[in-house]
């Protein structure tokens, strides 16, 4: 590198090295040696998961770390034990060791990575090697499959500094990116420096059952998907729920968005547990909505033809009752509230269980002085929604 400076003018202090795994070590190595010989350094290393074994828990010249450029930033995405509840973690580190470090999806499970073997041979155009080496470190190579979609996705793969992945995906963190230049950072290619010390005390697990504090990192969570385009906006999502606390139900759901010119976006919750007359906020990654909507229809993302033919035998109490629905984009600043239209009562156990929602003014009381009944779909007058409305 100093011979081609010297030949070519190469800047040193303009150099962008990006590594993986091994790589990314590689790089903190390249930097440290031209600090102490050449009193230069390089303007950024980007660390995509760097390797684990004989690294994590190292001293840092050892290592990959922040004093090794201008900028480090690091993506991990291969964090969990390889065994439940061992100390020896996958193939990338969860150590902190940059000015900022990323852990989408917790650094650890990638969406996607638990699909099988012939998902990833297809995913590798049929090639059997490839696809049994997507197979085995799929969470390991997804670090640079972001990096490499970062550089151009109209997608901003932004993240939040939260004091844990618990906290941001329960939202119980500041989740604006408004108030200070530090509470968010775009994860990748176009990640930036953090300019000041105004995020949450942060800690992390160094896989020995030590909580350690992030000291000089700031770290920043997100969710992505399980397919390319990997990267998602994330939803503030708000459901508050009316009736009573024996009106519960843990289910999977689905927002389904309506919006003009028959655009459709679905939102999927996930597995939850719902209970009547609380409230519920929790952070998801979704397509992005980048048009105007006032209708949505809540959904399960299943349903049982066998609980509905059960159902018809005689009549049955509503699983759970919504008072209303609010969406806010993280990333567009923008809430919309949706109130039930109708029926607000979802019987998971009806041919067609959905509530229908739309924008305006929410008069569904919190709480219910009885138990009601739930009428069918059919004496609802609401329409059936066919698989292919949600394609």
């Amino acid at each position: 590198m100093l011979m081609i400076e010297d030949a070519k003018g190469l800047n040193v202090s303009k150099i962008h090295f990006v590594g993986h795994s091994l790589g990314a070590h590689l790089g903190g190595a390249v930097g440290s040696w031209l600090i102490t010989h050449s009193h230069e350094k390089l303007a950024r290393i980007s660390g995509l998961d760097p390797a684990q074994p004989y690294f994590q828990n190292y001293p840092p010249d050892a290592r990959l770390d922040r004093e090794d450029a201008e900028l480090v930033d690091v993506i991990h995405t291969d964090a969990k034990p390889l065994l439940h509840g061992g100390s020896i973690t996958g193939l990338g580190t969860i150590e902190p060791s940059g000015h900022v470090d990323f852990y989408p999806n917790n650094g650890k499970d990638q969406p996607g990575c638990k699909d099988g073997v012939y998902q990833s041979i297809l995913q590798e155009d049929g090639s059997l090697i490839s696809g049994l080496k997507r197979f085995i470190g799929c969470d390991h190579i997804r670090a640079y499959e972001y990096f490499t979609e970062s550089i151009r996705s109209p997608c901003s793969f932004m993240s939040f500094a939260c004091s844990s992945y618990d906290d941001f995906i329960s939202s119980s963190c500041n989740l604006s990116c408004s108030s200070n230049n530090d509470s968010c950072n775009f994860m990748g290619f176009h990640s930036k420096k953090p300019e000041g010390s105004e995020h949450p005390i942060q800690t992390w697990h160094d896989g020995l059952n030590n909580t350690k504090t992030a000291d000089g990192s700031v770290l920043y969570y997100s969710v992505t998907g399980p397919r390319i385009p990997y990267c998602r906006e994330h939803y503030l999502i708000t459901l508050k729920l009316a009736g009573i606390p024996s009106m519960r139900t843990s289910y999977n759901f689905h927002i389904v968005i309506f919006g003009n010119k028959r655009l459709v976006r679905i939102l999927r919750l996930g597995e939850r547990n719902f209970r009547g007359g609380l409230t519920y906020k929790f952070v998801i990654g979704g397509p992005p909505l980048d048009f105007e909507f006032d209708k949505a229809i809540l959904k399960p993302a299943s349903t049982n033809p066998i609980w509905w033919f059960v159902s018809r035998m005689a009549q049955t109490t509503p699983d759970i009752m919504f008072s209303s629905v609010s969406i806010t984009s993280l990333e567009r600043s923008a809430e919309t509230i949706l109130c039930p239209e109708g029926m607000p009562f979802l019987n998971l156990s009806d041919r067609n269980p959905h509530v229908l929602l739309t924008s305006g003014a929410c008069n569904i009381p919190t709480t219910l002085p009885f138990n009601p009944t739930y009428p069918s779909a059919a004496e609802n007058n609401l329409p059936y929604i066919t698989p292919s409305h949600l394609l």
